[in-house]
């Protein structure tokens, strides 16, 4: 038997009323022929008609495929061959076409395999084979086309080269380089962080940093707010490392600089923080730290998980620090900031102007030390504070004191724990009026 010219493939879209389809290829068994509903291969619930024909047969299904479900129809041949000539024996012509009609049908496959999974050139770029051979896998890197056709190595960050922007351009790598000095309003401005970026003259643009009112790329009046943009994704919506990371600018009274708009919360995210117990975020965290202290208002929200803290935290006026407890599905998940410091304090609030009211708040966090050294974990003194809150706040594996207290005023310390510290577990000096309420100090020395 002759071999058609034949693609062995057929796809089709049921639409839920249809039983019968059909395969417009030959098979030799019933074996070949493959059948597939979405990506899960059938072997039962179907009879196959038209075995050995040139243009195929029919599958009929016992139950009707459902409406919308993408079947797909392949001959998979074994690469075998079964039929061994002997040496002065038969050499018939229906052995011999059945032997030859098993390559050509293997061919038609092949050829299938290279239309449909392939990528090609176009049959004119086999005139040059260097720009046809590809490099060797590097890690971190994708393939890039060069200009004389090739494919080459390239980091993804050196292939961001299509933006053009006219005028001068003003770069920030940081928000918090963004907020330290801010661009002139006449300066087209991009600002890259993690895979987001955005781009502004005169005022916002882009796909993250857009005037509240909607898309409309126009210069925002005088303190008014940008829409909130998520650090992970678009626009008020995406997320990093499973926490929501949102930030909102605004202009200044003079409607010439940015600046973080007022909010509830702001995420160590917002200001570098990368928190994958790795990477130092010292200088994120303290930076969250500078900005609540110098804009007075707002609490730094601390992400799920541990980060890595290498130098000492500090601050000298109230400001309101939280770690998050509680994540999606009710599980409790802590919040905590490991450090290898061993001499000075982890995180110190040191009053040295005179007395604060109201003011500093810690809530629901972690401090781990090295287990050797001096450094103690917290540490609130110097001056007066009143009106303090510490609350579900854990410091452990300090080498010297886990929590110091020292001139605070009517300040509550509510479910607070030191262990296995160097020193103390508490250190109180010098306050009055305070009340620790369901705190403990367990495996401590001193």
């Amino acid at each position: 038997m002759t071999v058609a010219a034949e693609t062995p493939i057929n796809t089709y879209t049921a639409n839920g009323s249809t039983s019968v389809f059909a395969f417009t290829f030959r098979i030799e068994n019933e074996s070949e022929l493959k059948i597939y509903i979405g990506d899960v291969e059938q072997t039962s619930g179907f009879t196959v008609s038209g075995v050995g024909i040139n243009g195929g047969g029919s599958v009929t299904f016992t139950t009707n495929p459902s409406n919308g479900a993408i079947l797909l129809f392949l001959r998979e041949m074994t690469s075998t061959r079964t039929i061994d000539y002997q040496n002065s024996g038969d050499f018939k012509a229906d052995t011999v076409n059945e032997d030859l009609d098993r390559v050509w049908l293997k061919i038609q496959e092949i050829e299938r395999e290279l239309n449909y999974r392939v990528f090609q050139f176009k049959e004119t770029e086999l005139r040059n084979p260097t720009i046809n051979t590809l490099p060797p896998p590097n890690t971190g890197q994708v393939l890039a086309w060069q200009a004389d056709g090739s494919l080459a190595n390239s980091a993804l960050q050196n292939l961001v080269t299509d933006i053009t922007i006219t005028g001068p351009i003003d770069a920030r790598d940081s928000l918090s380089a963004l907020l330290s000095d801010p661009p002139d309003s006449n300066v087209a401005f991009i600002h890259s962080y993690y895979d987001g970026w955005a781009a502004t003259t005169k005022g916002p643009t882009g796909s993250h940093f857009r005037h509240k009112t909607g898309s409309t790329n126009t210069s925002p009046s005088a303190g008014t707010a940008v829409s909130a943009s998520s650090i992970g994704g678009g626009d008020g919506t995406g997320s990093t490392t499973g926490q929501s990371a949102q930030i909102a600018l605004c202009w200044d009274a003079n409607g010439d600089e940015w600046k973080l708009s007022k909010q509830d919360e702001y995420s160590a995210y917002i200001f570098g923080a990368v928190w994958d117990n790795s990477t130092d975020d010292y200088q994120a965290i303290q930076d969250a730290i500078n900005f609540a202290e110098n804009e007075g208002y707002g609490t730094i929200v601390l992400p799920v998980g541990e980060g890595f803290c290498g130098t000492s935290l500090t601050a000298s006026t109230p400001i309101r620090v939280k770690g998050q407890g509680l994540v999606a599905g009710a599980t409790r998940q802590g919040t905590s900031i490991r450090t290898n410091i061993t001499s000075g304090i982890l995180l110190e609030f040191q009053n040295s102007t005179g007395s604060f009211d109201n003011g500093l708040q810690l809530e629901d966090f972690i401090l781990v030390g090295p287990a050797s050294g001096s450094a103690q974990g917290l540490k609130v003194s110097g001056g007066v504070w009143t009106n303090t809150s510490i609350k579900n706040i854990t410091v452990r594996q300090m080498g010297g004191a886990g929590i110091v207290i020292d001139d605070c005023l009517t300040a509550n310390f509510e479910k607070c724990r030191a262990q296995a510290n160097g020193s103390h577990g508490f250190t109180i000096t010098g306050s009055n009026g305070l009340r620790l309420i369901g705190c403990m100090s367990e495996s401590n020395g001193g």
